[in-house]
């Protein structure tokens, strides 16, 4: 039998119990699962004084310390969720894609490639422009097949997507 692996996206407020609710009823249906940690960095506030492209650009200067910050938060939720899986006898681990949102669809997209379903999490919405973003990666730009609002109990033998 073919094991097939189901990439489940999240965001750092997923809680453990709902994660260990889809990894348990991934478990049962044979999949591997990857668990695809979402987030988006905080872009920058640029100013410049003149015209552009000549013009000085202004960073603040907190911009790289919150920058950091940002990534420990979400590199600190990814090995939460890493040691939780590991105490289990489920296949599979966690990735993390914390990026600008301006990559975010392409991030995702390449993750796909290593994946045969993906799920996103329903509070994934949360922040509108990840969801977004993550959805049109996974949907216009990878081979993988998409559900929303997760739950891989319920087999599906014809999947149709539409839109006008």
């Amino acid at each position: 039998m073919r094991r097939s692996t189901a990439l489940f996206h999240v965001n750092e407020d997923k809680t453990d119990q709902e994660i260990m609710k889809f990894a348990h009823q991934a478990e049962r249906r044979s999949l591997c699962l990857d668990v695809v940690l979402c987030a988006a960095m905080p872009l920058p506030r640029v100013t410049a004084y003149g015209f552009m492209p000549y013009a000085p650009m202004n960073l603040p200067d907190n911009w790289t310390e919150n920058l950091r910050k940002r990534h420990a938060e979400v590199k600190e939720r990814c090995d939460e969720i890493g040691k939780l899986l590991d105490n289990t006898v489920i296949n599979g681990g966690v990735r993390q894609i914390a990026c600008f949102e301006t990559d975010l669809a392409a991030r995702i997209a390449e993750s796909a490639r290593y994946g045969d379903r993906a799920f996103f999490a329903s509070n994934l919405r949360k922040d509108k422009t990840v969801f977004d973003k993550a959805l049109h990666g996974v949907l216009f730009n990878s081979p993988i097949g998409t559900i929303l609002n997760a739950t891989p109990r319920v087999a599906r033998d014809h999947v149709m997507i539409a839109w006008d």
